[in-house]
């Protein structure tokens, strides 16, 4: 729906599964159904209108081959942007050190001390970026990184800044 409306409705959505997803790990719980990307790109085509403009928000881990399938269908009636939302902690491990980890109720501690697992761990991540890079560039998509700690303002001013207008690929 093209109204100011539903777009106060989708950020009051975020706003409550965001608060849900906190409240979840505070009392060390597991979301009841976790959202897969597939099946958010899947909806996402079924109400989509041509001409649109996407933003998809993700830390993109989920990506398959499916999903792909989905964006190129996807941009074939749109305008899509890729929103990559990662942590500093994604990107490299810092030096020594031991990491309690988890998912859920799910804990491990993460040894950084060892090179040869911080470099594996380090590649995975930059796999995860070239391939989200090759997939714009294919898509014609718009691509943002934006890191939790750092200063996502000035990340989305130069993007979509006072006078500055949005074209595929920019």
């Amino acid at each position: 729906k093209k109204s100011s409306r539903s777009v106060l409705k989708i950020i009051r959505s975020l706003q409550e599964f965001s608060s849900n997803l906190s409240r979840s790990y505070e009392k060390n719980t597991q979301i009841e159904q976790p959202y897969k990307m597939i099946e958010m790109l899947s909806e996402i085509r079924k109400i989509i209108s041509p001409g649109c403009s996407i933003f998809i928000i993700s830390d993109f881990i989920d990506l398959s081959d499916d999903c792909d399938k989905c964006m190129f269908e996807l941009a074939k009636v749109c305008d899509v942007n890729l929103c990559h939302i990662f942590d500093s902690f994604e990107a490299e491990l810092p030096l020594g050190g031991v990491l309690g980890v988890g998912k859920g109720l799910d804990r491990m501690n993460l040894h950084t001390g060892n090179k040869s697992m911080r470099e594996k761990y380090k590649n995975v991540f930059n796999y995860r970026i070239n391939k989200l890079s090759e997939l714009t560039d294919k898509l014609s998509a718009g691509l943002i990184s934006l890191e939790t700690n750092g200063n996502y303002l000035n990340t989305l001013a130069l993007h979509f800044g006072a006078g500055r207008i949005r074209h595929k690929g920019i």
